[in-house]
């Protein structure tokens, strides 16, 4: 399953609110007014996830593209080291 929602300023609420979605293999919610913090997401939170997209609203989002969720967490400890 994949979600696309871009360039809608009008969409908003936290991006971690889509975990009840366990089927979602793309997420892309660039220049949307989502918030949220990616420093808490988990493995277990999106199982199947293969390209996660947020905005700059959501905490470590600004924009960066994932491919792997695993990702997440390593990333957003190593520019928060910098």
């Amino acid at each position: 399953e994949k979600m696309r929602i871009n360039k809608c300023r009008n969409i908003s609420g936290n991006f971690m609110e889509l975990t009840d979605f366990p089927h979602l293999k793309e997420l892309d919610l660039h220049d949307t007014a989502v918030t949220g913090d990616t420093r808490i997401i988990s493995v277990d939170d999106f199982p199947v996830l293969e390209r996660l997209s947020l905005p700059r609203n959501v905490r470590g989002g600004r924009g960066y593209e994932f491919r792997h969720v695993p990702e997440v967490p390593v990333f957003m400890q190593t520019i928060n080291a910098l």
